[in-house]
């Protein structure tokens, strides 16, 4: 019956425009007679008809205008056709009648409106209205806007709009289409069809509500989806915005055909909550698990659901083929994997379930098993004092290295010194643990009420001829702590901070607190047993591989020496210092001159200076010499980095200190370009023993690469300029791929464009593959000027500035890294002659 019914309704297709009717009343009674008994005959449960969103009641009635209702039966919320009708006495008008197939859903109502008023303006005709045009226009220049006005009936009980669609034709003419988007937007509703202009058009506002593709082709249909929840119930107006030259040409409400005009379709649809989702996910699949050390890795395939997985649950036991439950719960985890830490030794076995929103779960994964090995065993080591004497300001000349005692107390100031030699770190293993073990003498008084502490010293002292007045300096942070009340003849037993302690001669000064005396024995203590010792533990295997991204800061020319002012242009380092230590990097590099002015230990430690700045990021430093460690012949520089006398260690031999390591994925490699007399061993050029051994690790590596050097090869830096001194290296490693430099030197920073080989001249030879240079020289100690913007160098540049200190940020990524540059507060990177980015990335080589 509804077939018969939409057959009739076809038959009469209600699309007339204007068809005259000479017999009207008998005209009208047959469609009267003919809809009402094909649509009140019982048809499919639930149909029904809509006008324009309203239920109506009526079939045909004579002599008014007849919007009607068509039922198909009881009205259950099922699906309804949509009609409008408008009828007189002596012509038929049937506007935007339209008879669609069923909605998709058994919920929805679908209404469509069309167009009450539209127009459009331009900016080359100001004054002309367009209200009455077959047509409609959008592009951006000229400024071409087209404006539509839609009444948006009430939503009806129970339901809520969430679908609209704008449909728009393109007209007929060759260049209806347009290669660009057009938008579709909100305008204020204040504008009248027959006199909006140029000049007075409405405002468009809010967002983008749908976006009509480019590529439209002339006497097309088109539909632009809108976001459904901008649009209330009451009159709105749309505005159609091109986004470029191309014109758009659409058909406006006054086109010949009807089927060509603008219609909004709106769907809305029942309230009524979804069924409960009652299906579990699919099981994880491909369990599998791995160890490194005592961490078990699990990885799995992620399950699929017919809402979607929300998470999963990891579970473990020590039993194989074990049933989940909640006793076994280990974590809950939002992705496909899970580390399992500090598992102690054993074979572990676990299996995971995935989880939904509504609390369905899983059946569980296949098991997947994984055995700890136990521990390697801990390596020991006990070191006795190889010289100790004390100070004391009350006879400042006198040494007490022969002493079978030694004395700590702070008023008046008396200080203990113990020298030691830390033996190299046993391969794979990493120093865990230090303990100092003293012991009180046997005097009444030897105990004290009062602590003592244990620092570091400068280990430039001789236990036969340190007195007060040359005592070493003492700094850096405490290590450990002998608490007070401490009583005579007693061994006692100081923890100390191991990741301080680094393999050669080291020197532990002990300090007290108070005014109530320490006496300890001294290594010339009559009993073995008494003399104090260093123990020592190693622990730990292969250590994990580095992680594939790291992250390095890299400045130089940093700390000024103690005791000078600081002012807004010279002696930050210790805010630079501060930047750094709280952004937590993998790896600092120090691009030389470290310390002013002649880098030597005593400088490095004093009071405000290198150590006590930068002093705290010494486990994760890699230095390269520059030339005021050279003031010292740098020995200020190896004994602070490896201890006094030792010759050599992981940043390379003394002198000369040029090195290779790893950072991440990434080589980094440190050199010495002192190329000068009295600088690096054989100088900087060709065959020179550091040139021979930079080509065998360039040879030998397939990673990228990053090199530090204190003198950059290229720099427009006014103080020291370009080093071409160092050209060999700069074209041996161009042409083997290098694709970083980071120096200093020059107290600016700057960013090249990759350059190539370029020989000894003054004129870089601009490279894509080439290296890509940077100057980091804002370490603290001062700002320098640049070369003026007429030299020809800055060509080459992307950046450059010299009034901010702050480190360079390089995030090293697998086959790829970035770049910033990071101001202290108060500061900023200001290009000068420049107009780059002092950020960026790019791909290694």
């Amino acid at each position: 019956m509804w077939m018969r019914a939409a057959s009739m309704l076809s038959m009469l297709r209600l699309r007339l425009v204007s068809c005259a009717v000479t017999s009207s009343s008998a005209m009208l009674s047959i469609y009267r007679q003919r809809a009402c008994d094909s649509f009140d005959r019982p048809g499919p449960p639930g149909r029904g008809v809509y006008i324009t969103g309203q239920r109506e009641d009526k079939c045909f009635s004579e002599g008014v205008l007849w919007p009607w209702r068509l039922s198909l039966g009881p009205e259950r919320g099922h699906p309804v056709k949509t009609f409008r009708a408008l009828v007189t006495v002596t012509t038929m008008a049937v506007a935007a009648v339209l008879l669609t197939a069923p909605p998709a859903s058994a919920a929805d109502t679908v209404v469509s409106a069309s167009a009450v008023a539209d127009t459009y303006t331009a900016s080359s005709s100001p004054s002309t209205n367009y209200g009455t045009s077959a047509s409609l226009a959008a592009y951006s220049t000229p400024g071409i806007t087209s404006l539509l006005r839609f009444t948006i009936p009430a939503t009806p009980a129970g339901q809520t709009l969430t679908g609209a669609v704008l449909r728009l034709s393109t007209t007929n003419i060759t260049s209806a289409g347009s290669a660009n988007p057009a938008n579709v937007r909100t305008a204020a509703d204040t504008w009248s069809e027959a006199s909006t202009i140029y000049t007075n058009r409405p405002a468009v506002s809010g967002p983008v509500l749908g976006t009509l593709p480019g590529g439209t082709a002339p006497n097309t249909r088109y539909a632009v989806t809108l976001t459904p929840a901008a649009l209330a119930a009451g009159s709105i107006t749309l505005a159609i915005e091109g986004t470029g030259t191309d014109s758009l040409w659409l058909w406006s409400r006054q086109a010949p055909a009807t089927a060509t005009r603008p219609v909004l379709d709106l769907t809305y649809t029942d309230d009524t909550a979804p069924p409960p989702d009652t299906t579990a996910p699919g099981a994880p699949a491909a369990l599998a698990a791995s160890v490194t050390g005592t961490t078990v890795a699990l990885s799995w395939q992620a399950s699929t659901d017919n809402v979607g997985v929300t998470g999963y649950t990891v579970h473990r036991s020590s039993t194989a083929n074990f049933t989940p439950t909640a006793a076994t719960v280990i974590a809950t985890v939002p992705g496909t994997s899970f580390s399992d830490t500090d598992r102690p030794a054993g074979t572990w076995h676990y299996r995971v379930t995935a989880g939904d929103a509504a609390g369905n779960t899983s059946a569980p994964s296949s098991p997947a098993s994984a055995t700890v090995s136990p521990p390697a065993q801990p390596t020991t080591a006990s070191v006795a004092a190889v010289a100790d004497t004390y100070t004391a300001s009350s006879s400042p000349s006198t040494n007490y290295g022969t002493s079978a005692s030694l004395a700590a107390y702070s008023t008046p100031g008396i200080t203990s010194l113990l020298r030691f030699t830390i033996p190299a770190t046993p391969a794979g293993q990493t120093l865990t643990g230090a303990v100092l073990r003293l012991s009180t003498t046997n005097i009444t008084s030897a105990g004290s009420a009062n602590p003592a502490t244990i620092r570091t010293a400068a280990d430039t002292w001789s236990e036969a001829a340190t007195t007060y007045t040359n005592r070493p300096a003492v700094s850096g942070p405490v290590l450990g702590t002998l608490p007070g009340g401490t009583a005579p003849n007693t061994r006692y037993a100081v923890t100390l901070t191991p990741s301080a302690l680094a393999a050669g001669s080291i020197t532990l000064a002990i300090e007290g607190t108070g005014t109530d005396s320490l006496w300890l024995w001294s290594r010339q203590a009559p009993a073995t047993a008494t003399r104090p010792v260093l123990d020592l533990t190693y622990t730990g295997g292969t250590p994990p591989p580095p992680p594939e991204t790291a992250t390095i800061m890299a400045v130089g020319d940093i700390a000024c020496q103690s005791g000078t002012a600081i002012t807004s242009t010279a002696c930050r380092h210790g805010e630079v210092a501060s930047l750094i230590r709280a952004a937590n990097p993998d790896r600092f590099i120090g691009l030389g001159d470290l310390q002013y002015q002649q880098a030597t230990y005593a400088q490095f430690m004093a009071s405000g200076a290198y150590n006590d700045t930068f002093g705290p990021l010494k486990p994760i430093t890699l230095p390269v010499l520059g030339n005021h460690e050279y003031l010292d012949s740098t020995n200020g520089y190896f004994d602070y980095f490896y201890g006094s006398g030792v010759s050599s260690g992981p940043l390379g031999s003394r002198p000369n200190g040029y090195y290779s390591t790893q950072i991440g994925s990434w080589t980094f490699i440190g050199l010495n370009t002192e190329c000068g007399t009295g600088g690096v061993t054989g100088g900087c050029g060709v065959g020179s023993p550091q040139y021979t051994w930079l080509q065998d690790q360039l040879a030998s590596s397939s990673s990228c690469t990053v090199v530090a050097t204190h003198r950059p090869r290229w720099s427009t830096g006014a103080s020291h300029g370009s080093y071409p001194q160092m050209s060999a290296l700069w074209d041996l490693m161009a042409v083997n791929g290098v694709d970083i430099t980071i120096s200093g030197h020059n107290h600016v920073s700057e960013i090249f464009k990759p350059i190539g080989v370029s020989g000894s001249g003054s004129t870089p030879a601009m490279d894509a593959n080439g290296i890509r240079a940077f100057t980091a020289g804002g370490g603290g100690a001062n700002i320098q000027g640049l070369t003026p913007t007429t030299d020809p160098l800055i060509s080459a540049l992307e950046a450059r500035s010299r009034v901010a200190f702050g480190p360079l940020e390089l995030v090293l990524g697998d086959g790829e890294y970035s770049w910033r540059f990071i101001p202290i507060s108060g500061m900023t990177f200001t290009n000068s002659g420049t107009t780059g980015s002092f950020s960026g990335s790019d791909d290694c080589h």
